[in-house]
């Protein structure tokens, strides 16, 4: 099921990830949709959400097919940047694919920096543009820029190939632990891989932000420090 929004009553937004890994772990829960509404009946990040039981912090997900219900818990395994040099570690990942997690954490940046530009049709549709990107990058077999329609689809595939060969590397993962979830309104099945991107220093001054978590497409938990 393509994960959408039912305005009926439950969101759901979109990952997953099926294999067991045995290092840091942390529990996860999605808590709001966040602040940029829907694009194509499906909310787009950041969304709101609780890891490791701290305040609801901003995340986005790279896994447009997977569904992840308000309200749903289930613990992550965690993956530094770092961490994916060593293929059994990549291995556990939703994609298994470095060079695409860096294109997605390079967007993941401009999704956080960009959401309100008025170019993209206001901050719900240019944060959807470049949210459609990197599901499109992860999972093109579900095309889900197919389900966009005139500027938004053109925006979403110009930020698609902006992100070709992009590296950026301070980034982690936070990617489901078969068999975790719970509180779905009906059984739950695996819910979504989240990025979370650490933001690079403003200009060697002060702290300019604190920790965030998120994106994803992926993620992404942000921390902009000083020099």
């Amino acid at each position: 099921m393509l994960s959408r929004v039912f305005y009926s009553g439950l969101l759901t937004v979109c990952c997953g990830l099926g294999a067991v890994y045995a290092a840091t772990q942390t529990p996860m829960q999605l808590t709001g949709p966040g602040p940029n509404g829907a694009l194509s009946s499906i909310y787009v990040g950041p969304y709101a959400a609780t890891i490791g039981g701290g305040s609801a912090i901003p995340v986005i997900c790279d896994d447009f097919a997977d569904d992840t219900y308000l309200g749903e818990s289930w613990t992550a395994n965690i993956f530094n940047s770092t961490d994916l040099g060593n293929p059994a570690d990549l291995s556990q990942t939703k994609w298994g694919n470095v060079g695409k997690y860096q294109e997605a954490a390079w967007l993941g940046l401009q999704l956080v920096n960009t959401p309100t530009n008025a170019a993209c049709g206001g901050a719900s549709n240019c944060a959807g543009d470049i949210q459609f990107a990197i599901w499109q990058l992860f999972d093109p077999g579900q095309n889900p820029i197919g389900r966009l329609t005139g500027g938004d689809a053109s925006n979403a595939t110009n930020w698609l190939t902006s992100a070709a060969n992009q590296s950026y590397n301070n980034f982690t993962l936070y990617s489901y632990v078969p068999g975790t979830a719970t509180g779905c309104p009906g059984p739950c099945t695996a819910p979504q891989e989240f990025m979370v991107v650490h933001t690079p220093e403003a200009s060697g001054l002060a702290l300019l932000g604190a920790d965030f978590l998120g994106f994803a497409a992926l993620l992404l938990l942000f921390k902009i420090g000083s020099a």
